[in-house]
This record gives structure tokens, sequence and C-alpha cells, in this order.
């Protein structure tokens, strides 16, 4: 990777043993790489309750609904939430050409603050366009206190964990692991386009596909990851593609999304997920548009604007709305969601669920819109309108926390309805 000189400014920090561990946590988002693993796991408790017969314990037969195998939760869990992490080490590394020039700025900043002739003059050399939600974790690359292939590195090594869990469970587990058929090609291609979304050769978000990329990968392919696996692992069947698309009864391993018998319900609700997740990415990349478009990274946001970025964002959530309430509509009527009959008071759970998620973004949803509007540069708005809005730094961590929410009532919600 070819990069700017990283001895034109260095101010290492002097951090203990335990801090450069903190430090290094912090380097790959790890508190916050939780959004996938939730997602995860609300597929595997889905799964766990749609397809009893799958279950070791408790049997079809039985009044009670078979416990959830936790064990098999955490490992899917693991698995993605390693993968994000990895990830967040990688665009790290690949990014550090872009990045540094504006964490150069923030480091001239607080060396001026501090009295140190290093700093001066940057308070007038511009703001710095490129700090992010997260920035500061990513100085320690910058400053001279790790040198940049360090994330590197901890992504290699954090993706060799993932494959070393995968080995393990396969010798031991075997036809009972997660990590056969559909599963394990599900996270085989969403681990190379995961890499790719920033490193080489692909690239993905500088050529405008990194938002669609992430938003699929994020919520509903992590979902039917843990759908999947979980059902592979408790039910010892290797899930085929096909058997996605196909009846209850024509599907190979048992498994299948509803398509056929179900009326697609469990399909449309991954494509809404899609779209709830592209509306949040929308309004997590609208604020790097003049870091993105000074650093040639023409991502999807970058090259469609601020405006119409918050016209897309509303447009997405308008369609998750519309799909939602579809989703409902067929639990209502529909008989089952994968073909076999199952108790009334599964969908009435999954339908109390989705009110509560819909009534719960719908003021967000709303707040976040109007922000977006009034912040647009290219129709600037009084100060009077954009005292009445939040921040456009601030959306970003209010639509995280939304989504975050959101696959933790699904989960409480499918768990206590069964």
């Amino acid at each position: 990777m070819k990069q700017h000189d990283a001895t034109a400014l260095r101010d290492p920090q002097a951090l203990s043993h335990v801090q450069k561990v903190v430090a290094l946590l912090a380097l790959g988002r790890v508190p916050l790489a939780s959004e996938v693993p939730l997602w995860t796991m609300f597929g595997c408790v889905l799964a766990a309750r749609l397809f009893p017969p799958a279950a070791t314990a408790g049997g079809s037969d039985s009044p009670l609904p078979p416990p959830v195998q936790w064990a098999t939760v955490l490992t899917c869990m693991f698995i993605t939430w390693a993968t994000n992490i990895s990830i967040n080490y990688g665009n790290d590394y690949f990014d550090w050409n872009m990045d540094h020039p504006g964490q150069l700025l923030e480091i001239r900043k607080s060396l001026e603050r501090a009295g140190d002739p290093r700093g001066r003059g940057a308070a007038v050399e511009g703001s710095s366009a490129n700090e992010k939600i997260m920035g500061r974790t990513t100085r320690v690359i910058h400053d001279g206190t790790f040198p940049p292939v360090t994330a590197l590195v901890l992504a290699a090594l954090v993706q060799g964990a993932i494959v070393g869990v995968l080995l393990v469970s396969r010798a031991r587990a075997g036809a009972h692991s997660p990590f056969q058929g559909l599963a394990l090609a599900i996270g085989a291609v969403s681990t190379v386009l995961s890499q790719g979304y920033v490193g080489p050769p692909l690239r993905l978000h500088y050529r405008g596909f990194g938002e669609a990329i992430s938003a699929l990968l994020l919520n509903p392919v992590a979902t039917l990851f843990g759908m999947v696996g979980y059902y592979t692992a408790t039910s010892g069947r290797a899930v085929r593609f096909s058997d996605l698309l196909a009846g209850p009864h024509d599907s190979s391993s048992g498994f299948t999304l509803g398509m056929r018998d179900g009326g697609g319900g469990l399909a449309i609700f991954l494509v809404g997920m899609f779209f709830y997740e592209l509306a949040r990415i929308l309004v997590m990349h609208v604020g790097d548009i003049p870091a993105d478009v000074a650093g040639g990274k023409h991502t999807m946001v970058s090259r469609i604007g601020h405006g119409a970025a918050a016209r897309l964002y509303v447009v997405c959530n308008a369609a998750a709305l519309a799909l939602h309430a579809l989703f409902v509509a067929r639990l209502v009527r529909a008989p089952s969601l994968v073909g076999e009959p199952r108790p009334d008071v599964i969908r009435q759970g999954l339908a109390t669920a989705f009110a509560v998620l819909v009534a719960g973004a719908a003021p967000v949803v709303t707040l976040t819109a109007k922000s977006l509007f009034a912040h647009d540069p290219a129709r600037p708005q009084p100060a009077s309108i954009r005292g009445k809005v939040m921040p456009l730094a601030s959306l970003p961590g209010m639509v995280t926390a939304q989504v975050l929410l959101s696959p933790l009532l699904l989960t409480g919600m499918t768990l206590l309805h069964w």
C-alpha cells in the first residue's frame, strides 16, 4: 500500500500495556461490532421456533417448544461478530491514505491546544472533513503509536481465528456443525465481499457498491446465515440454495423460506430489512461526502449528493414499512410461514414485534429525515430551522441505536410468544 509520509508529523502516545490493548480493540470497533451478530441471533431463534422438528429436544409432537440451543447460537454469532471486526481492521489499513490528511489535521489541533509548536497554524488549515463517528479510534495508526500495518495484521489474525472455529466445529460436530452446505457458502461469499468493501482488488465502496453490499450483508444475509446455520446444526441436514425456493415437502433438507406454500413471508421480511438497513447506512455516509470526494472514494452517497441521499433515505424507509406491513398481513392471513401449520401465537408474536418496531422507528425516521433536509448544503436553511433538528454529526449514533435495538426486540418477542 502506497502511503503518505508517516514521519511528517508524529505524536506517539505513551500507553501502558493495558492501554495498548484497549486502543487496539477500539481500532477494530470491537465494542460496536454487535449489530451483525444480533441479527444472526434473531435468525437462529427464528429457525428454532419455525422448525421445531429440527430441534433435538422436545420433538415436533411435544406440547412445549424445544429449548433453544444457545451454544449453537453463540457459535454462529461469533462468526459474524469476528468477521465484522476483521473487516474493520482491514478497512483501517486500506483507507489509511484517505484518512491520513484528516487525522494529521486533528493531531495538529490537539498539539496546538497543548501549546506544542508543531501544531501551529492548525486552526487556519481548514476543518477536518474526514473526522468520522469513530475517527478518534484510528488515530493510533496515524500518530506513530502503532505502524499502519498493525491493522492489517490484526485483520488477518481475526480471520484466522474464524477459520479455526470453522475447522474445529466441522471436525467435532460433523453433520451437526452449523458450517455445512448453504451456511458455509453464505459465510465464504460474505467474507469475500466484506473484505473487498475497501480492500483490493474489488474496493466496492470506492466504486459505488459499498452501501448496497453493506445493507445486504449486515442484516438480511446475517439473519439468513443464522437461520440456515442453526437449522443445519440442530437437524444434521445441510441446506441447499434450491431449498430456499422450495416447499416444505420438496426441500431436500426440510428448510424453506415459504416461497411456495407460505406466501413468501420470510422472503418479504428479509427484503424489507435490506431497505431498513440501507436507510441507516445512507445516514452514516452523508457526513463523509466532503472527505470521500476529496479522497477519490466514489461511494454511492458521494455520487448522488446530500439531497438525493436524504430523499433516498425516505424512500428506503417507506419501502421497508410497506414490506413489513405486507409481511404482517401475510402473518395474519396465511396458515403458516414455511408451509407447515404453526400455532396462532407464533404469528401474533411476530406481528406484535413488528408493530412495536414500526411504532418505535417512526419518530426516529421523521426526525432524521427532517435533519437531513435541513442540513443539505445545496439548500441551506435558516438557523431557526436548523436549531429545531438534530446536528448532522448526531444522526449516525441515533439511527445506529435504532437498528441495534431492532434485533433485540424481535428476538425477545419471538421467545416470549412461543
